[in-house]
């Protein structure tokens, strides 16, 4: 080895002593080594392998977060509700509810099933149970509206049919039937022997109300009977009966209460009563003043936003509109004219110079004037009506109130309230429902 090479070595071998030290201040330590990373928190094991922490928490704020603060608004939706409605719900309340939708069984099993601690799916279990509440409440009502405002539009139409209006003694020993009957018979009045010898209806003095012929238990022997005639005894199980046909009628004008049960059953066939409790939420959320703050979550507002738009279905099918309806100030509805009226096949002429759009279908047609309230219908013998509001112009379109446009041209409107949507029927949809035999029921 020569000079050169052995000063070469000696300057490496200087420098690999000294490299630890490089950039270090005369008397510092070198750093210490790095300390070894500490594994991640383990969350569960599934027999060897293992599922962390982080795997839980991290996807949460991505895919769950949104979930769970709706979830939290809705249960607020639900909770002010109930609060203003004065609806509660005793344990007894949920444990029904348990039954009735199949949750029964031990609550820890239940509770692991849907992810949850027994306290909180306790709690989940409570919010469901009061939704359900709210939700059937809420339809009864809608029900009973509906019901009610198709009654008052029948102005009186609606009979009941025959009706009869049945007074009856009830006994369990066959000689106080007897003596009723004697009494009776020996002018004491119907009324004051059925107060005191009948074991049912006492109080009313017999009185079992109005009655279609064929609902009363004892319709045969009523029927043979002549009105003011009084019959009987008549066994049936184990009681005797003492009857009074006391009035007959082929048929009258019905009141609300005989008629709200079958009035309530046929509204509930009805599109706009077809929804769930999922709809009644979005209706209370429609109702609130909603507004999430929290930045990655601002999404869920146009949600809460879409909610307010009111949708329009033809013959139930959603139209997509450039120039959504709106409502004016009165609360009224208005529609563009032009996109919902070609889906019913209807010819439309607009008047630049006069402002006035012709819809004609068939043999109907119907004139609109922007700025006037007053539409004129027909063709041969044209008459004017009012629409109840102006129509508008926005945009280069003219808006109407719907139903006085939509029945000019043979079609019907119904307003669906729980879901915010505009249904409207071409004249073919509602000639098929009065050519099904089902229809009726």
């Amino acid at each position: 080895m020569d000079k050169s090479t052995r000063a070469r070595l000696a300057l490496l071998l200087a420098f690999a002593g000294l490299g630890v030290l490089v950039g270090v201040p005369a008397g510092a330590q070198a750093p210490a080594p790095p300390a070894p990373v500490p594994p991640e928190p383990t969350a569960a094991t599934v027999n060897a392998a293992v599922i962390t922490l982080p795997e839980v928490t991290e996807p949460l704020a991505d895919e769950f977060a949104g979930l769970q603060l709706k979830r939290l608004i809705d249960r607020e939706l639900v909770r002010q509700e109930a609060e203003q409605l004065g609806v509660t719900v005793t344990d007894q309340d949920v444990a029904d509810y348990v039954t009735r939708i199949g949750a029964e069984g031990p609550m820890v099993l239940a509770a692991g099933r849907a992810g949850l601690s027994v306290d909180a799916y306790e709690h989940e279990l409570r919010h469901e149970a009061l939704l359900e509440a709210l939700f059937e409440g809420f339809r009864e009502k809608h029900l009973l509206r509906a019901a009610k405002a198709h009654f008052d539009a029948a102005g009186g139409s609606i009979g009941t049919g025959p009706r009869v209006h049945v007074y009856e003694i009830v006994c369990t020993d066959i000689k106080q039937a007897y003596l009723a009957l004697e009494r009776i018979k020996g002018g004491e009045p119907f009324l004051i022997v059925a107060s005191e010898l009948s074991i049912r209806n006492s109080e009313s003095g017999g009185d079992a109300g109005w009655l279609h012929p064929d609902d009363y238990h004892l319709s045969a022997d009523l029927a043979r009977m002549a009105v003011g005639e009084i019959g009987g005894p008549i066994l049936q199980g184990e009681e005797y009966f003492v009857i009074y046909k006391a009035e007959f009628v082929a048929d009258r004008p019905a009141e609300f209460e005989e008629v709200k049960s079958e009035l309530m059953a046929e509204m509930a066939t009805k599109p706009t009563m077809q929804f769930d409790a999922h709809d009644y939420l979005e209706l209370l959320a429609r109702r609130a003043q909603i507004r999430v703050t929290y930045q990655p979550l601002a999404y869920l507002n146009q949600y809460y936003s879409e909610l307010e738009h009111i949708r329009v279905l033809v013959d139930g099918r959603e139209l997509s509109l450039p120039n959504p309806p709106f409502r004016a100030k009165s609360g009224q509805t208005l529609i563009p004219i032009k996109p919902v009226l070609q889906q019913l096949d209807a010819a439309l002429t607009w008047n630049a110079e006069q402002m006035t759009l012709t819809v004609q279908r068939k043999e109907n047609a119907i004139r609109i004037t922007a700025g006037s309230q007053k539409a004129t219908v027909g063709v041969q013998n044209p008459v004017e009506i009012d629409m109840g509001l102006a129509a508008e112009l926005r945009e280069g379109m003219l808006f109407a109130p719907p139903r006085p446009v939509i029945e000019a041209v043979g079609g019907a409107v119904d307003w669906d309230a729980v879901r915010n949507a505009l249904l409207i029927f071409s004249p073919e949809s509602l000639e098929e429902t009065d050519d099904d035999p089902e229809a009726e029921g």
